[in-house]
């Protein structure tokens, strides 16, 4: 598992839109997908087990904290937004994303309008 955080951070992928651009593993189509599935499976594991410990969603809470900026322009967005949907989750990323609304609602407006992650997140927020 520390491996694949590990990797998750390193720039390195390349996008058919933008492919001089480098951006973290974290905001590929499919990794993110993986990365959201895992949150999720350790949220329902701790309705199962209320003295479960979430290791893998802190972990993962902490990365894209500390990579908001790139976090926040990919699809490791919707990793966030489940993170923050999860009652479970929630205490992890709430407080540092209220802080930070309005950088999302920049990079938001930036987009024009049509990031759909950023949107459903700044929802979230309020």
């Amino acid at each position: 598992m520390d491996e694949l955080m590990r990797r998750v951070q390193q720039k390195t992928a390349n996008d058919v839109n933008t492919p001089t651009e480098k951006y973290m593993m974290i905001g590929h189509q499919d990794v993110h997908r993986l990365l959201k599935d895992l949150v999720t499976a350790e949220c329902e594991v701790v309705k199962e087990k209320a003295d479960f410990e979430l290791k893998y969603s802190q972990q993962m809470a902490k990365i894209l904290l500390k990579n908001f900026d790139d976090a926040i322009t990919t699809r490791a967005v919707f990793i966030l937004i489940c993170l923050i949907e999860n009652e479970a989750t929630k205490p992890l990323v709430t407080k540092q994303l209220k802080a930070k609304k309005s950088a999302i609602e920049a990079e938001f407006k930036k987009s024009g309008g049509k990031s759909a992650g950023l949107r459903i997140l700044l929802k979230n927020l309020k």
